[in-house]
């Protein structure tokens, strides 16, 4: 550690009681490591910028003596590329949005809160449940601010056209509606699709769903504090809980199957349910606004994701965003002292009422909403798991062809589940070697 970084810690050790009291909403930022001048912290993230100015604009009127925010909106596209480089130039942000699929791969980057600042405890006490995939052996690596969880998306009139009356509570309940619910006309090929699974390029979030079936099923995919693959590890019953998982995804794409309803030749599981000739759609809560106003006529709700019955584990799949503090900032404890105040209450409440996404905080999480679609975004969030990827896209390859294997019979299930593990091991063992 620099001698740099050895102050920086001795400052942040000395702001433990300040850092609890500002997140809890207790007091405003306080003027610790200021030295008398305001220090200008450039904040990067993908979030509009609409849903965070009116935040921004207050918290630099409170703390004018502090720090001077200013957040840049970046291009979701761009964003990592544009970041690496920019840190690796020394010109790079001092805080900057973290997603939970970019944790290990940019963990390096990011400046560790010590416990010792910011307790483990209070870090639970304040945060989801999934937000825990943010503390580290030493410290807090970044600081949840909102949550995107999977939530499930139903067409109201072709569930009312096959006289089904509401959405599937359970995978059971699934499994018996799909089938209800699709369409073939006289040549056999699907004109209505009961569900999108089974595929993968053409359909939306294939790897988040599979996540999420396996993280219900009771494999959380990566042993988060060995950092090894735990997709072959078994359960109570003959097949493991990741072979179930995809067993289950893969059938709806085969023809020789009651539960037939997806093939690579439709249109993607979006468009396919905006456009009305999708029962059910697995996407995220972000989506809800964009699929109202891309078709006005659709007569859709939501619900949250099945469950499996008399299952041990409540879960759906969500993005997390959090807020770390870049390693090379210059200005790093007024940057801290920020990202303190951008996820206190008030900031959380604020800026996740505009982006109509559930907060990343349990006591915002536990007040009643009357919005029906927020109510469901809510629930769906205290329930959020996620794990930790060692590279999203490389991680969405090796999901991709453990599908395809399937599909196509190059593999049986277990087999291509075993060669999926190994390659995620490998995966993770080249990103402990980068740290």
């Amino acid at each position: 550690m620099s001698q740099f970084q050895l102050v920086v810690v001795g400052i942040l050790m000395a702001l433990a009681l300040v850092a609890v009291l500002i997140i809890s909403g207790v007091i405003p930022g306080l003027g610790i490591g200021g030295g008398g001048k305001a220090a200008n912290i450039n904040i990067w993230g993908t979030i509009p910028f609409d849903y965070v100015k009116d935040v921004i604009s207050n918290l630099n009127e409170k703390n004018r003596s502090i720090f001077n925010l200013n957040y840049v909106q970046k291009d979701p596209l761009t964003y990592e590329s544009e970041l690496v480089d920019a840190l690796a130039a020394g010109r790079g942000p001092d805080v900057f949005l973290l997603p939970q699929d970019l944790i290990l791969k940019h963990k390096d980057k990011v400046l560790i809160v010590p416990f010792t600042s910011f307790p483990k405890r209070t870090f639970k006490d304040t945060f989801i449940g999934e937000g825990e995939l943010f503390l580290s052996a030493s410290g807090v690596i970044a600081f949840p601010l909102v949550i995107d969880p999977i939530v499930l998306y139903w067409n109201r009139d072709l569930f009312a056209n096959a006289a089904i009356s509401r959405p599937p509570k359970t995978w059971n309940e699934f499994e018996d509606f799909v089938p209800r619910l699709t369409i073939r006309d006289s040549g056999g090929n699907i004109i209505q699709a009961g569900a999108a699974f089974g595929e993968f390029q053409n359909i939306d979030h294939a790897k988040d769903i599979i996540s999420l079936l396996m993280l219900q099923a009771g494999n959380p995919i990566v042993d988060s504090e060995k950092l090894k693959s735990t997709l072959k590890e078994e359960g109570s019953s003959a097949i493991s809980p990741a072979e179930s998982a995809l067993m289950f995804f893969t059938e709806f794409s085969d023809p020789l199957k009651t539960t037939y309803s997806w093939n690579r030749s439709l249109a993607n599981s979006r468009n396919s349910f905006i456009a009305g000739t999708l029962a059910i759609y697995f996407g995220y809560a972000s989506e809800y606004k964009d699929i109202a106003s891309k078709n006005p006529h659709l007569n859709f709700d939501i619900d949250e994701v099945p469950q499996i019955k008399d299952g041990s584990v409540q879960a759906t799949f969500a993005r997390m965003y959090g807020l770390a503090v870049s390693k090379t900032s210059a200005n790093a404890v007024a940057a801290l002292n920020a990202v303190y105040n951008l996820t206190n209450q008030d900031s959380v409440s604020k800026i996740s009422q505009n982006a109509y996404l559930p907060p990343g905080r349990r006591d915002l999480l536990s007040q009643n909403i009357e919005d029906p679609a927020l109510s469901v975004f809510y629930k769906s969030a205290i329930k959020s798991r996620a794990w930790l990827e060692p590279d999203p896209q490389k991680v969405s390859d090796l999901f991709s062809s453990m599908i395809e294997n399937v599909i196509t019979g190059k593999k049986k299930i277990s087999d291509s589940i075993s060669d999926t593990s190994q390659k995620l091991d490998t995966l993770l063992k080249e990103i402990n070697k980068q740290q």
